[in-house]
C-alpha cells in the first residue's frame, strides 16, 4: 500500500497474510502530496503522486530500485 504525506515523502507498506511485514519510504521531495495511485506496466511499477500545486510526478521502479522520474502534467 502506497501513501503520501504532506512534505512530500512517498511509503510502501508490504502487507502479507494480513499482517504489516514493514514500511520503506519510497520517494521524497516531490512537494506537498495529496494523491497517489500505483500501477504495475509491463513488470515497471509506477508510483503517481499528486502535489498540492498541480504537479503529478510518476517515479519507476523495477527490481527494488527508483530508474527515474518523470513529471506529467503541471498546473492541474
Amino acid at each position: 500500500m502506497f501513501s503520501g504525506t504532506t512534505d512530500g515523502k512517498i511509503y510502501d507498506t508490504y502487507w502479507g497474510g494480513g499482517t504489516s511485514l514493514g514500511t520503506s519510504q519510497e520517494a521524497s521531495g516531490l512537494g506537498a502530496v495529496n494523491s497517489v495511485d500505483f500501477a504495475n506496466i509491463g513488470g515497471v511499477y509506477n508510483v503517481f503522486s499528486g502535489t498540492a500545486s498541480g504537479t503529478v510526478n510518476d517515479t519507476y521502479w523495477g527490481n527494488g530500485t527508483t530508474l527515474g522520474t518523470s513529471q506529467e502534467a503541471s498546473g492541474l
